[in-house]
């Protein structure tokens, strides 16, 4: 078994360990449940089906002082709200509409009282991609921004974008397998080979980037009632382990028989 998904890459820590030297595989799978969608429902899709990550840090740097003269000051509240306004820029002005990120700023830290500028803030986001390129750019646009910013206003900054997982992309002729095999698990109705892809982010990427393979999902909601993953609230559906099993067992035979 895999360990440590949601934290440190296990599947990254698996692969750069020799687990495809080690073990030779012509395909890899996997399946995961999926809220928002009926409860043993199969959505599955070619092409990308869950983003790429990237860290965003950025630490303004700048002379703090008393509120009360601001003239006297560099004041990094204002540049660091500068920037995290500029930021929604980036994606909107410089990647094409059919490609797909999210960039956002999701802490911000500095300063202790009322009457006090502080001499740094720091800003804590995320950056969601599909597409390598469309990275690259977008972290290079966070380096000019940022620094142009901070260079207009006096200050100085500290930019760090700390790669994550790679995007999840699903290989077409093991997702059509797939699709052939859970077909005949399910009824036509409960599989949907169209779903549109995920921000959210799956180290599973790391072996499709180095197997083919497919990434698919098995819906969760029993009676319309919708508890999102990672919420105190989430309540795993016990009857998808039958469903699960089955859909293995059915894939297995599916593709050795090919």
């Amino acid at each position: 078994f895999q360990p440590d998904e949601e934290d440190q890459a296990g599947a990254r820590r698996m692969v750069e360990d020799g687990l495809f030297k080690k073990f030779p595989v012509d395909a890899v799978y996997a399946v995961h449940n999926f809220p928002g969608a009926p409860a043993g429902k199969i959505l599955i899709k070619k092409g990308p089906q869950m983003a790429g990550t990237c860290e965003v840090h950025i630490d303004v740097f700048s002379k703090g002082g008393h509120a009360a003269h601001p003239y006297q000051t560099v004041d990094s509240i204002l540049v660091a709200s500068e920037i995290v306004v500029g930021l929604q820029s980036i994606i909107s002005r410089n990647i094409s509409g059919i490609d797909s990120a999210v960039l956002t700023i999701g802490s911000i830290h500095g300063g202790h009282a009322n009457n006090v500028i502080p001499n740094k803030v720091s800003l804590l986001g995320t950056l969601r991609y599909f597409d390598i390129q469309v990275r690259d750019l977008i972290k290079a646009r966070i380096q000019t921004l940022a620094n142009g910013i901070c260079a207009a206003h006096g200050a100085t900054c500290e930019v760090r974008l700390i790669d994550g997982y790679i995007p999840t992309i699903n290989h077409d002729q093991e997702t059509e397998i797939a699709i052939e095999a859970l077909t005949g698990l399910m009824q036509p109705d409960f599989i949907t080979h169209n779903k549109v892809a995920s921000m959210g982010a799956e180290d599973f990427g790391f072996m499709l980037h180095e197997c083919p393979g497919a990434y698919f999902y098995i819906g969760n909601d029993q009676n319309e009632i919708f508890t999102g993953l990672h919420t105190d609230q989430y309540d795993f559906n016990d009857n998808n382990i039958l469903i699960g099993a089955a859909a293995w067992v059915t894939l297995a035979q599916h593709f050795l028989g090919k």
